[in-house]
């Protein structure tokens, strides 16, 4: 038959049987699906490159004409003939469009806890959760750089430029990662601006201002840890962190594990006598 709107109405579903399909004699593969349970659909049914069978939906027989599901329909057999799967192509794009920045920011945190420091890591998350929030329901194909670019203004005028920058460099990072997990064939990052030019500090405390640093400090944790800062130059954490264990006072040898250095190796970190001595900074910290 040739389908109609008057056609379609008299379709009916013999008994026993849960679905028919019914085919256009105008357009050889153009059909429609009714279901005993009411539903109907327009179909196309071809052949692929491999000579298997295929039958792809081409929509709701209420969210279209006749006339508009018979064109639709030559347009996607023109693609199988071509050697386009037509259902493949509709599952990518399925799969694409459940694929958002939400999905691969949590996936990529996943695989960077054992790669990242815990600090390093929030700041990262609160990037993406928070910084990126209102890109995360979209598609991560569909993100574009004037996107991003728009997003980065906001976060500047809202957050402050430095703060831009280091949401640009997680969104970046990320990016990149999905690249190379094969969810994504580019990264929008690439090509915008930074929200401003970031300088190295610079400055060195005169040994004036050491002193004066050093008699400032009291003796309780804050002052011995600011002490072992001066004395050590390691960094906040990793005086903050330190453990009894990893100091050898006999050797006056400070060795910091693998887990608590910034590029994941061990360091050995050489101990002043002023810092081992009886009641100085070291000596006084570890045995508190």
């Amino acid at each position: 038959m040739r389908l109609s709107r008057q056609s379609l109405d008299a379709i009916k579903v013999p008994p026993g049987k849960s679905y028919v399909l019914e085919w256009d004699d105008a357009v050889p593969g153009f059909g429609v699906r009714v279901n005993a349970g009411g539903t109907r659909a327009f179909v196309a049914q071809y052949r692929n490159s491999m000579g298997v069978t295929k039958r792809v939906s081409l929509g709701r027989v209420e969210a279209m004409t006749v006339d508009d599901a018979r064109r639709l329909a030559r347009s996607t057999l023109a693609k199988a003939l071509t050697g386009i799967d037509p259902a493949e192509e509709k599952a990518k794009a399925k799969a694409q469009a459940a694929t958002t920045l939400s999905t691969i920011a949590d996936a990529y945190l996943k695989a960077a806890e054992t790669r990242l420091k815990a600090r390093s890591h929030q700041e990262v998350a609160r990037h993406l959760r928070s910084h990126w929030g209102p890109l995360r329901a979209v598609p991560a194909h569909a993100i574009k750089r004037v996107d991003v670019a728009a997003r980065l203004r906001e976060i500047a005028e809202q957050s402050g430029p430095i703060a831009a920058n280091r949401a640009r460099a997680s969104l970046s990072a990320m990016f990149t990662w999905a690249m190379g997990e094969g969810t994504v064939e580019t990264n929008p990052v690439v090509g915008t601006n930074k929200a401003a030019d970031e300088r190295s500090r610079d400055h060195v405390l005169t040994d004036a201002e050491l002193a004066a640093v050093w008699h400032a400090c009291g003796n309780d944790d804050h002052g011995r840890i600011v002490k072992l800062l001066s004395l050590t130059g390691q960094r906040r954490d990793e005086v903050g962190g330190m453990r009894t264990s990893e100091i050898d006072l006999s050797a006056a040898t400070w060795s910091l594990p693998a887990a608590r250095t910034k590029n994941s190796l061990p360091h050995d970190v050489p101990l002043s006598a002023l810092g081992c001595e009886p009641n100085q900074a070291i000596a006084a910290f570890v045995v508190s």
